[in-house]
């Protein structure tokens, strides 16, 4: 389906303004003098504002994001807005009223975003499980997507390590960045490590949202529902990247915990409910998840806290160990282009660090077959 593209800019100074004559035009039996607006600060990519008539309900509200300067550096956006059309066919996401010469206006999901403290509610993490169980059973017509069958996670690490400065403007940024941050050689050999451990395990390749962060899902109480939003990052990717992704995710953004890691005991329950979703997904009536499936996976997708104390087997993957690689790349590369207000370089450097903290025990385990 054709989506209809205004050619108009989006202004980072007076948004509001500017979205009024494309707000016209998608809406205009409303009387923008008795439109409220209301702006999100829940991401640190964009900039989101919400536009809703007087007397009309939550969900009728239009959303405009605004993208981050230089986004379209690393962000295919022809890729999400098929992302955007292909989960909304679905039933798992918004429509969209259109796109912009650097934004998208798309409808709004009720619910409440979730938090480091309601990610990890027993009830909730299961609703997640399903609805990322329900992403990667779509199945993609690669020839006619804009969706490859390769794995994106490779191509990110090579266009964003291409995209970090030598060095920054700012003095104090720049002499962070020299202490703190490994060095372009040393990413690069990184990458190679990874590459090489990443293939290995032979996973599978789906669709996935690569992003599944507090501030990206959304919990309907109403319709006890998770669905997700933000699909910037959407592309076919290894399995359980997505999944320790999320994991690392619980940790949270603006305050990272890392103490907030998911237990075993929990992770093996959202595994168990995820895989049986996605058995029922295949047509399987009653499917009987094997304690072998749930605990492959749980090694396939987990990150850090793996002790072989606690394992009968010394398992280990480095899938969402790659993910913390990943958003420390695309950290460094937010502090050099961003213009949100948010410590993008601190951020990088938290998670680098938990990188290395754990690489070693990582590198040096294996996994039966």
């Amino acid at each position: 389906m054709e989506v209809r593209h205004f050619c108009n800019r989006l202004d980072p100074d007076n948004t509001v303004e500017s979205i009024k004559p494309v707000l016209k035009q998608i809406r205009p039996q409303w009387d923008l003098e008795k439109v409220n607006f209301k702006e999100f600060n829940e991401g640190i990519s964009n900039k989101l504002v919400g536009c809703i008539l007087q007397g009309l309900e939550p969900e009728e509200m239009i959303l405009f994001r605004l993208y981050g300067n230089k986004t379209e550096l690393f962000i295919d956006r022809k890729k999400e807005l098929e992302t955007f059309q292909i989960l909304h066919s679905k039933g798992y996401g918004p429509p969209v009223y259109g796109t912009l010469e650097n934004g998208i206006a798309y409808g709004f999901l009720p619910g409440d975003v979730l938090n480091p403290v309601t990610i990890a509610d027993p009830h909730i993490s299961s609703l997640c499980a399903r609805h990322m169980a329900r992403i990667h059973a779509i199945k993609i017509d690669h020839e006619n997507s804009r969706h490859k069958a390769e794995p994106m996670l490779f191509n990110g690490y090579l266009k964003y390590l291409n995209l970090l400065p030598d060095k920054f403007e700012d003095p104090a940024k720049n002499e962070r960045y020299e202490k703190e941050a490994p060095s372009k050689s040393k990413l690069k050999e990184e990458i190679e490590i990874l590459k090489g451990v990443l293939l290995k395990h032979k996973c599978p390749i789906v669709l996935c949202h690569n992003d599944l962060l507090c501030a990206n899902i959304i919990y309907n109480r109403a319709k006890d529902t998770v669905l997700s939003i933000d699909y910037e990052y959407s592309s076919m990717n290894f399995l359980p990247h997505d999944i320790g992704n999320h994991f690392c995710e619980y940790a949270g953004v603006d305050e990272v915990d890392y103490n907030l890691y998911p237990q075993r005991e929990h992770q093996l329950k959202w595994i168990a409910i995820y895989l049986d979703e996605a058995a029922k997904l295949r047509g399987e009536n009653s499917p009987k998840i094997s304690e072998e499936e749930v605990e492959r996976l749980y090694v396939q997708a987990n990150h850090f806290a793996l002790e072989s104390k606690e394992h009968k087997k010394k398992l280990v993957n480095h899938e969402a160990e790659g993910a913390h690689f990943y958003w420390a790349m695309w950290a460094l590369v937010q502090a050099h282009f961003s213009t949100i207000d948010f410590d993008f370089l601190g951020y990088g450097i938290a998670r680098f660090n938990e990188y290395f903290k754990r690489k070693d025990e990582f590198l040096a385990l294996t996994y039966d077959s």
